[in-house]
């Protein structure tokens, strides 16, 4: 081989190391990739977790300031004004405060307060949702624990009221239910044993019949109510003095 080509050989690097002449660094030349070359990249670009400074977001510290230099006088709009531009809730058009004003509520509007008196007016039971099906029922339970209004029993021949000037008793018989049962109450005169006195009205005769006591003329006596209602003297004292009955007796 001539002497040139066993230069050549000699100069022959075997490795990258070796290699002379090499640059430093190989910054590459400006260029671009399409999007769909790109291998390997994610779905997705969910953001991590993270802060920012007041400074950070552009005009963020000035809007800040200028909330804070806003009066309690509603007719402050210039401040005002100048921010609802800044914050995009009206345009550059400052003359549209005219039409947001109505729906600008300050802390000095009274209409905050829980002090102002609701405007007078009604509702029919129907419009409260359960009330119709809550006063049912309150009055069936007021009916089961309030004593029925009093009736004037009708009385038989030759039965009379006791007395029509007292008034520390009940002259005549009346009857009324009440929560235990049929309250019969009363004085009464003239009749003989084993005579009919007066009968109960519908809804008010007791669940079983039977003799219960009565005073006649200060001694012992007894009457019989039937659980339809019938109530009889029957013997005991003196009828004609007067007889007085007072019994509450479980209802039918």
């Amino acid at each position: 081989m001539n002497r040139l080509g066993d230069q050549l050989l000699a100069s022959t690097a075997s490795s990258w190391a070796e290699l002379p002449g090499k640059p430093a660094a190989y910054p590459p030349t400006p260029h671009t990739h399409a999007w769909g070359a790109i291998q390997g990249r994610p779905a997705a670009f969910p953001p991590s977790q993270h802060r920012h400074a007041i400074d950070d977001v552009a005009g963020l510290r000035s809007l800040i300031q200028e909330l804070g230099s806003i009066s309690g006088d509603p007719d402050d709009t210039e401040t005002l004004a100048a921010l609802l531009v800044r914050m995009g809730i009206v345009e550059g058009n400052v003359d549209q405060l005219e039409t947001l004003a109505p729906s600008l509520v300050r802390t000095t509007d009274e209409r905050l307060t829980d002090a102002r008196t609701p405007l007078e007016h009604q509702h029919a039971p129907a419009d409260v949702t359960g009330l119709e099906a809550l006063l049912s029922t309150l009055a069936q339970g007021i009916d089961a624990v309030t004593p029925s209004a009093w009736v004037d029993l009708s009385l038989v021949s030759p039965w009379v009221p006791y007395s029509t000037t007292s008034s520390s008793y009940y002259s005549g018989v009346r009857a009324r239910r009440t929560p235990s049962g049929v309250q019969i109450q009363g004085m009464v005169k003239g009749g003989g044993e084993n005579t009919e006195i007066c009968n109960l009205p519908a809804g008010m005769s007791p669940e079983f019949g039977g003799h219960f006591a009565a005073i006649s003329n200060s001694l012992p006596a007894t009457v019989f109510i039937s659980n339809t209602g019938q109530i009889r003297y029957l013997s005991g004292g003196s009828s004609t003095a007067y007889v007085s009955i007072n019994l509450v007796l479980p209802l039918a």
